[in-house]
């Protein structure tokens, strides 16, 4: 018996490939905004993001605690192991900055910024999948090209399981 191949489609493969590249590109983008524009300047003690901190009420402690965090996520937006972590914490973060800034802080305008952030961060949690469980809509998490594939341990001891195990015949 021979095996028939449809011919992949080039055009495709290439808006696959493209599109990938647009987002890596906005990841990196975004990666280096949180790390140099937003997360240095609260850890090195910027004179707006002390008096800022000041206004919310939290002390210093918390501004470091936000630079942290801004930092960490921009550097795991870069990195492809983190990416889906990273942005589902920056996600977090913005929609948190998004309320106090429109109820702390009384200014609903600043708050807009923050929240368009957030729905950016939404397009790489679609593209690569969300960390954990199935994405909504019931279609399944995508899998991390750089995880390596999980071996069981145990015997497979009944044909129903040995069914339920790709690759294993009954």
């Amino acid at each position: 018996m021979t095996a028939v191949t449809a011919p992949t489609s080039t055009v495709a493969t290439r808006s696959g490939r493209a599109r990938t590249r647009v987002l890596w590109t906005l990841q990196i983008v975004l990666g280096l905004f949180f790390v140099i524009a937003s997360g240095l300047p609260k850890m090195v003690g910027q004179a707006d993001a002390v008096r800022i901190f000041h206004e919310i009420g939290w002390g210093d402690w918390f501004r470091y605690f936000t630079g942290l965090v801004e930092i960490s996520g921009g550097i795991g937006l870069m990195v492809p192991r983190l990416t889906r972590f990273a942005a589902a914490g920056l996600s977090i973060t913005t929609v948190c900055a998004a309320a106090t800034q429109a109820f702390v802080l009384d200014s609903p305008a600043g708050a807009v910024f923050p929240l368009v952030l957030a729905a950016v961060f939404a397009i790489p949690l679609w593209r690569w999948g969300f960390p954990a469980g199935p994405k909504p809509g019931g279609g399944k998490a995508r899998r991390s090209p750089y995880r390596a594939p999980v071996s069981r341990s145990a015997p497979v001891s009944s044909a129903a399981e040995r069914r339920c195990i790709p690759g294993l015949t009954p």
